[in-house]
C-alpha cells in the first residue's frame, strides 16, 4: 500500500499549494540553521561534516574557509575567505592574509 505525502507551501493568496523541490531544501536549510549557531559543539566527525555540509553544500564552486572552534570544539565563527577552483582563486580575489589575535 503505496501513499504520497506532499508538504504545502502558501501562495501569494494565502492558499495552499505543493511545494517544490527547490523550497523543500531551502526550507530545511533555514531550520537546520536555526539549530547551527555559535557555540554549536562539533564533538564529533560526523557533526562536523553535518556542519560543513550544511554551510557548503549548495555552492557552486569551491571555497577557502576557516571555521575557527574555541578550546571545547564549539563553533566561534565560519568564515569563507575567497571562491575559486582548485587551480586558481576567482577573477578578483586577492589571497588574505591572516593575522593572530594577542
Amino acid at each position: 500500500m503505496s501513499r504520497t505525502q506532499s508538504l504545502y507551501v502558501l501562495d501569494s493568496s494565502g492558499h495552499p499549494v505543493p511545494a517544490g523541490a527547490d523550497q523543500i531544501i531551502a526550507a530545511a536549510r533555514r531550520h537546520l540553521s536555526s539549530r547551527v549557531r555559535r557555540g554549536t559543539p562539533l564533538s564529533s566527525p560526523q557533526a562536523t561534516r553535518d556542519y560543513l555540509a550544511l554551510k557548503l553544500g549548495d555552492r557552486p564552486c569551491e571555497s577557502f574557509c576557516c571555521l575557527f572552534l574555541d578550546s571545547r570544539n564549539r563553533v566561534i565563527e565560519f568564515v569563507e575567505l575567497f571562491r575559486g577552483t582548485i587551480g586558481r582563486p576567482a577573477q578578483g580575489m586577492a589571497l588574505p592574509v591572516l593575522a593572530t589575535r594577542g
